[in-house]
């Protein structure tokens, strides 16, 4: 039922953003093993961020700057997506990491 989904949710220390729609909140969690098992690497950020947003991202890793990469989005991406981009960035990166996220001209 809706009402169990914060339950999982919390049982896998995840918190739900709420802008999520139901169904949206039960794919991510449908994914959440696979999502744990690569936590803190590029593709866990940007899969979250596709799921959360519909918004394919390109996660860019600098070998002379190891500590910083970047996000890009496509063109198109609205301040909305643009938002939740960050949040989810910034909840899921690496805590030593910085980051840039840039849309496409």
């Amino acid at each position: 039922p809706a009402g169990m989904l914060t339950v999982l949710s919390a049982w896998i220390g995840m918190t739900p953003d709420p802008r999520w729609s139901e169904w949206r909140h039960r794919r991510i969690l449908m994914e959440s093993a696979e999502l744990q098992r690569w936590r803190g690497t590029a593709y866990t950020l940007s899969r979250m961020i596709e799921l959360s947003t519909d918004v394919a991202s390109t996660i860019i890793e600098d070998p002379s700057d190891p500590f910083v990469f970047t996000v890009k989005l496509p063109r198109g991406t609205n301040d909305k997506q643009l938002e939740m981009v960050r949040g989810l960035v910034e909840s899921h990166k690496p805590a030593h990491t910085g980051y840039r996220v840039e849309v496409e001209a």
